[in-house]
């Protein structure tokens, strides 16, 4: 797969992220092997029948189907790939539409009981309404789906209260995202300190490894069965699920855009409003 190797290093990445694009891309050229393809031969309906495949786990060689996760990253790998093989000249335009169709199945949503325990383990209100530092790293990994890195990197330049939208950066990607606005007003007080940053008091960001701290003190005053910022963003995506939100409304507020991905419709201040507790 020479094509391949080239844009694996043309796209230069960790050798975990390395292995991730090169296992999805190896599926689809299995796919256009036993289909008698070639990259070249790629259209419609060739992609539309190796999505279907896909969701059906026939290419996975796992009992069951892939979850709505192991799909996202499916469709945003090779979404990088198809446009950079257009880019090349390798495939055709038309690809690109095409695979701008798939969406991810929705997976058995869990009951309203069991959603309702799972969201309740974390106390909502105090992800809001936030008076320390460590409620604020802990509220921003689970609204905006921040990482430990991204926090350590957050100025306070980057925070737009009025607007209840902070602007994080993820390997000099920045995008910005939707907050409760009852968490803007909770963090006023917090970003009046000395210093740039919303988490530092120097000159000098904080570490990773400092923010990280932050996050496992708030987590273990508050029992969580795990310390790290993935649990925040993982009690966020159950609660959204259970309020309604679609797995792309999801991905649009936690996900950071490493890969390009089909056109989504980003969650607003309304929809955001639908997931914090009433009278907040």
């Amino acid at each position: 797969m020479a094509v391949v190797d080239a844009w694996l290093q043309a796209s230069p990445r960790g050798a975990h992220a390395m292995r991730a694009y090169l296992t999805e891309v190896s599926r689809l050229d299995q796919f256009l092997r036993t289909k008698g393809r070639d990259w070249r031969q790629l259209d419609a309906t060739v992609l539309a029948r190796f999505w279907a495949e896909l969701i059906r786990g026939a290419l996975h060689e796992i009992p069951h189907p892939p979850s709505a996760r192991s799909l996202d990253q499916s469709r945003r790998i090779i979404s990088a790939f198809l446009r950079w093989m257009v880019e090349q000249g390798h495939a055709p335009v038309a690809v690109l539409p095409a695979v701008g169709t798939w969406r991810t199945p929705e997976r058995t949503t869990p009951s309203p009981r069991t959603a309702s325990t799972r969201a309740g383990a974390l106390p909502l209100t105090e992800l809001v309404n936030v008076s320390t530092l460590d409620a604020a790293a802990a509220a921003l990994c689970y609204w905006a789906g921040a990482t430990p890195q991204q926090l350590s990197s957050l100025a306070k330049a980057d925070v737009d209260l009025p607007q209840a939208q902070v602007t994080l950066t993820q390997r000099e990607v920045r995008r910005t995202v939707a907050i409760p606005r009852s968490l803007a007003k909770g963090l006023q007080p917090l970003l009046t300190g000395a210093g740039p940053w919303v988490f530092g008091t120097s000159a000098q960001a904080p570490s990773a490894a400092a923010m990280g701290r932050r996050v496992a003190r708030w987590l273990t005053r508050h029992g969580a069965g795990s310390t790290s910022a993935r649990a925040l963003h993982a009690q966020f995506q159950q609660h959204a699920h259970a309020s309604g939100w679609t797995t792309d409304e999801i991905r649009a507020q936690l996900r950071r855009p490493n890969l390009p991905l089909p056109p989504t419709k980003a969650p607003t201040h309304r929809h955001l409003s639908m997931l914090v507790p009433a009278g907040r």
